[in-house]
């Protein structure tokens, strides 16, 4: 048995180094690809109708969409059909001239990053007085009574509109 005891474990090892690299590494990685190649395919029109009018300054309304957070509320069922939730949303005023205001809204969300991108596609495909400015993902690890729980995606929207 001494004898065979290194081909045994070289044998085991290369039975069962795969599996466990697919299961800890690729799986997943792999998972989410074939949901991205699927997305990609089921609807390509979607990346041309987005990039259209995307660098023209946003119109101005009289309405206020970002000061009250009446944003939120129009995008609350696209929310609860992807499982999203809202962790804050802050108003600001960058600037005012000749009653013109330049505000920016700020919607920090958490949720899987398919869903989040397809909120997204979602908000460029309205037509809405007001443009996302930027968009930024972040994960983090939260502790929970000293124990470590799973990590967190979230998404922070920026959105800018002028108004009167």
């Amino acid at each position: 048995m001494k004898k065979y005891g290194g081909i045994i474990k070289l044998s085991i090892l290369l039975l069962l180094a795969p599996i466990l690299i697919w299961k800890l590494a690729i799986g997943q990685t792999f998972g989410l690809y074939q949901e991205n190649r699927h997305l990609t395919n089921s609807s390509p029109d979607s990346i041309s109708q987005v990039s259209t009018g995307r660098f023209f300054p946003p119109a101005m309304t009289t309405t206020s969409l970002l000061g009250d957070g009446t944003i939120l509320q129009q995008f609350a069922d696209v929310l609860a059909k992807e499982n999203l939730s809202t962790v804050s949303y802050t108003p600001a005023i960058l600037g005012s001239e000749g009653g013109y205001h330049l505000r920016l809204g700020t919607w920090a969300l958490t949720g899987r990053f398919v869903n989040l991108v397809r909120l997204v596609s979602y908000i460029e495909q309205q037509t809405l007085p007001l443009r996302i400015s930027s968009v930024h993902f972040e994960t983090s690890n939260p502790r929970l009574a000293g124990r470590q729980t799973e990590k967190v995606l979230t998404m922070t929207l920026s959105f800018i509109s002028i108004e009167k």
